[in-house]
């Protein structure tokens, strides 16, 4: 996720939409309350997150 947000960042557009669609079946090693920190620290630099959970079982929460 944090690849992503660093390459919009790289080419990010002044009062334009910046989003990272984010493919995912919502399992990882990472702490959740991390990846949402900073997913926020991102949102607040302009760039927004999609998410989309995919395949069978995947983690909703």
């Amino acid at each position: 996720m944090v690849m992503g947000y660093d390459q919009i960042a790289k080419k990010q557009i002044a009062k334009g939409t910046n989003r990272l669609v984010l493919l995912t079946d919502g399992y990882g090693n990472d702490d959740p309350l991390i990846t949402i920190k900073k997913s926020k620290e991102y949102n607040d630099k302009g760039i927004e997150l999609s998410s989309i959970g995919v395949g069978e079982s995947y983690n909703q929460a």
